[in-house]
């Protein structure tokens, strides 16, 4: 299956879904797996959002805005799956008890301010429902 990453059809990458090995089925059909919030209730997502803005002087000359992924608030935990920024098409999956202890990797400093220009860069979760709401 390919997908399409932000508008330009030259960002597409691959998933491939394979078959779980024979390992892997005799342990599940033994009951010796363990999946992570299985049958828990999603109780919100939100959308992690980084805008980085690029100043010369004191005047803005651009913004980007980034949606790096989603985070998803089950009964017991936390799990946010992200990309790794502006320069990979990597994904990072990170798990935590709470909102407070979850770490999403942070590669907002590959922008490097210099003499000339500095890059300013801010982190938003943003409620999916939110969105819902605003584009109505």
């Amino acid at each position: 299956m390919d997908v399409l990453i932000g508008e330009n059809p030259d960002e597409v990458v691959s998933i491939n879904i394979q078959e779980d090995p024979e390992e892997v089925k005799i342990a599940s059909a033994r009951g010796l797996l363990y999946f992570q919030f299985k049958d828990e209730v999603v109780r919100s997502v939100s959308v992690v959002r980084d805008v980085t803005e690029r100043y010369v002087g004191e005047e803005c000359t651009w913004t980007l805005t980034a949606d790096r992924g989603l985070v998803f608030e089950f009964e017991s935990g936390m799990l946010a799956i992200c990309t790794g920024g502006d320069f990979t098409t990597d994904f990072f999956i990170a798990t935590a008890q709470s909102n407070e202890t979850l770490v999403i990797p942070d590669f907002r400093q590959l922008w490097e301010s210099t003499i000339e220009e500095r890059y300013e860069t801010t982190r938003q979760l943003i409620p999916v429902a939110d969105l819902l709401t605003e584009s109505r």
